[in-house]
């Protein structure tokens, strides 16, 4: 909401000094989604994140339910980017990935998180192998931003990237096809790299 009134509130000194912080916002009559709205939003943001594309908000009389929908059309992660690299197997995807990785070591603004999967990673991979119990148990504790079965294996990016991309930074990550349509609604600036 505070976004749509004064889109560079983060900014300004009132908004940055703590001490000023409440002054600032019963100034500028500054809204913000309350903890339970926020609490929806999240999961309908992981929601999207499964793949799913029906969604229904069940909130008592008064508690803003129009607001949080319309908070939700919009809550798409970002300002960051998320680049997306798709491609078969064994199209060179990780070694690709390996080289830009090195060659970004310098800038904290780019990253290549880890990928958790359920098999052992190659010498090319920089993954986070774990097992399948381990996989499920994080995937109920809505641990993944995204998630995917392929070759037998379950893969996932942890949910730590919705922080990154939040601050700004650009997200490189190495993902299935089949999880780019729900990757696209969930976070508001996706580009797709596709290697062949």
């Amino acid at each position: 909401i505070v976004r749509t009134q004064r889109p560079n509130y983060q900014s300004e000194a009132g908004w940055r000094n703590e001490a000023e912080r409440p002054g600032y916002i019963q100034t500028n009559k500054l809204r913000f989604l309350r903890p339970y709205q926020l609490k929806a939003i999240h999961s309908l943001q992981a929601a999207v994140g499964e793949g799913k594309d029906r969604f229904l908000f069940e909130m008592a009389t008064g508690t803003g339910k129009t607001l949080t929908a319309a908070a939700g059309q919009s809550a798409a992660i970002g300002p960051g980017r998320l680049i997306l690299v798709v491609g078969p197997s064994g199209a060179g995807k990780d070694t690709l990935l390996g080289l830009a990785k090195a060659a970004c070591a310098d800038d904290p603004n780019i990253v290549f998180p880890r990928c958790v999967i359920t098999r052992q990673a190659s010498a090319s991979e920089d993954n986070e192998e774990v097992s399948v119990g381990t996989f499920q148990e994080a995937l109920a504790r809505n641990e993944y931003a995204t998630h995917w079965e392929a070759h037998g294996h379950c893969y996932a990016l942890l949910r730590a990237i919705d922080d990154e991309i939040r601050a700004g930074h650009t997200v490189v990550a190495n993902v299935s096809r089949t999880v780019v349509a729900a990757m696209r609604t969930a976070y508001a600036n996706v580009l797709v790299v596709s290697i062949t």
